[in-house]
């Protein structure tokens, strides 16, 4: 009887040292690398020396109108202008630290900058975003 006591108890002990183990040796999840999720308002851009003129007179123009509003989702991009509100959907890559819009043909957004209350990105083309929390 003592003896199945002492490897009832060891069974569960190990069990629990398994469970431990495997509990806190977890990584985090993708949502908790995704900190930037939530609603953004472009606060300026700087142009970057590779976009072409079209591109970078449409971006300015959308930022004089009345703004532009951002909202990340877990996998979806919503701008909102006073006008229109436009949806991307988009994967995060944490070891590259951007984010791939996924539209006719894959645009990446490098994070420059990530604070709690603004954001810095970076397109292909080297343009930059400026957000701020809202």
């Amino acid at each position: 009887m003592k003896r199945k006591s002492v490897v009832a108890a060891t069974l569960a002990a190990f069990t629990f040292v398994i469970a431990s183990c495997h509990l806190f040796g977890l990584k985090p999840t993708d949502d908790a690398n995704l900190s930037f999720i939530g609603r953004w308002r472009l606060d300026s851009i700087s142009i970057g020396k590779d976009s072409n003129l079209f591109h970078a007179l449409t971006l300015m123009a959308m930022k004089d109108s009345g703004g532009v509003n951002v909202e990340f989702r877990k996998d979806t991009l919503l701008t909102r202008t006073r006008n229109s509100v436009d949806t991307l959907l988009y994967s995060y890559d944490d070891n590259l630290k951007r984010i791939n819009l996924k539209d006719s043909s894959e645009q990446p957004l490098i994070f420059v900058t990530k604070t709690d209350s603004a954001l810095t990105l970076q397109g292909a083309d080297s343009t930059l975003y400026f957000l701020k929390k809202q």
